[in-house]
């Protein structure tokens, strides 16, 4: 559901039917809680709370919660968080139960919000993004696309965010060890007639 013993914000039907954009697709294989058996979920007309069940329980699937530095969202047009998983998210204080059914307005500081926020509305509007976040002293590698059904219709957005910092270290590493190595090739070349 919307995670441990939370509800989904009170709206009427008709706002929560269009916030979870009317999805009517397959979702895949998912794994009911607490059983490591696999279940089909379909997800159609006309219960949008039955919708929201099936997206919520696809966060429980092994791939998500074992998906390693970092984490895999899928998220509707309110930038709301409909799935979530992975090792990373106990890294920065977060969790499954507290992103599912909050948006990342709810979630994260205005100035990382100001970072994301386009890429997600990119990932709504069927097009692919990658950007490199700041937060909570680490770097994260965010990388968001459109979840299609099977008319080809956008639906959600989904991506992942993964910890990049140390790689981004090594990589400031090596950039300026050739830079190094360019000035002293450049006052090698001064002394040599």
């Amino acid at each position: 559901g919307w995670g441990a013993g939370r509800a989904p914000a009170t709206r009427t039907g008709a706002e929560h039917h269009s916030n979870l954009l009317m999805l009517r697709c397959r979702v895949g294989m998912g794994y009911q809680t607490g059983s490591s058996t696999p279940k089909e979920m379909t997800v159609g007309d006309p219960d949008p709370y039955e919708a929201s069940e099936a997206l919520s329980s696809a966060g429980s699937h092994p791939i998500l919660q074992s998906f390693p530095h970092g984490a895999i969202v899928v998220f509707d047009d309110e930038l709301r968080y409909l799935a979530a998983g992975g090792l990373g998210l106990a890294e920065v204080g977060l969790s499954q139960s507290i992103l599912e059914g909050n948006t990342i307005f709810d979630m994260y500081p205005p100035e990382t919000v100001r970072l994301i926020e386009p890429l997600y509305r990119r990932a709504l509007a069927g097009v692919e993004s990658m950007i490199d976040v700041p937060y909570m002293g680490r770097i994260y590698l965010q990388r968001l696309g459109p979840v299609h059904d099977a008319d080809r219709a956008i639906i959600a957005g989904m991506g992942f965010t993964q910890d990049v910092t140390a790689a981004r270290a090594a990589e400031l590493d090596l950039r300026e060890e050739r830079r190094r190595l360019h000035a002293a090739q450049a006052i090698g070349r001064l002394g040599s007639w």
